[in-house]
C-alpha cells in the first residue's frame, strides 16, 4: 500500500489514475513486454456523486503491460493472475493524506481500493493487441483517521464511502519491445 500526501486543494481526479498508469516505454518490466496500451475509461456509476474528485464521465491514460507465466503486470505497481482464457485480475490501494495529524487532532486519511479485471485481446498471430474490462476506485476513511465533513468535502468526495466504476477499452500504442 502506498500513502500519498495532497493538500485539500490538490486533490483532483489525478489521483484516481495514478496507481493506474507509468510513463509509457519507461525502463524494464518484469518478464516479457507485451506493449504499451492507451486506455479509454467511460464512467458507469459514481456513488462519489457527479464531478466528485473532479471526475470526468471520461478519460484516458497510457499504461504498460508485461507478463511473467501466469502473472500479468500493469505497469510498476501491480501484478495480477492471467489465466488460460486471458482473463487477469488486479488489486491495488492506495491511502491519500488530506489533513496531516496534529496535536490537536488525528488527521484525515483517505484509503482508494482499486480493482480491475478484464481479458487480452490477441491477434491471428497471437500478439497482445488489446483488451477489454471494468474498473472500480473505493473510497473510505482509512480505519486511523478521523476525517470532518469539511475534509471530506475540501477532497471533493462529499459521500464516504462511495464508489466509481469504470469500463476500460485499451488498445496496442507501443509494440513490445523485443
Amino acid at each position: 500500500m502506498r500513502t500519498t500526501r495532497c493538500s485539500q486543494t490538490g486533490l483532483v481526479f489525478a489521483l484516481l489514475v495514478a496507481g493506474c498508469s507509468g510513463p509509457p516505454g519507461a525502463g524494464r518490466f518484469p518478464g516479457a513486454d507485451l506493449g504499451g496500451f492507451h486506455v479509454a475509461a467511460t464512467s458507469t456509476t459514481n456513488g462519489c456523486g457527479a464531478g466528485a474528485l473532479g471526475s470526468p464521465p471520461k478519460y484516458s491514460f497510457d499504461i504498460d503491460l508485461s507478463r511473467d507465466g501466469r502473472e500479468l503486470f500493469w505497469g510498476r505497481q501491480s501484478s495480477g493472475e492471467i489465466d488460460a482464457n486471458l482473463a487477469f485480475e488486479f488489486t491495488s490501494s492506495v491511502r491519500v493524506e488530506i489533513t496531516p495529524a496534529s496535536n490537536v487532532r488525528k488527521g484525515c486519511t483517505i484509503g482508494r481500493a482499486d480493482h480491475i479485471v478484464g481479458a487480452l485481446r490477441e491477434d491471428a498471430l497471437g500478439n497482445v493487441s488489446g483488451f477489454s474490462g471494468n474498473m472500480t476506485h473505493a473510497f473510505a476513511s482509512a480505519p486511523d483517521s478521523a476525517c470532518t465533513v469539511d475534509d471530506r468535502i475540501g477532497a471533493g468526495l462529499p459521500e464516504l464511502p462511495c464508489q466509481m466504476d469504470y469500463t476500460l477499452e485499451g488498445q496496442l500504442s507501443r509494440e513490445p519491445e523485443l
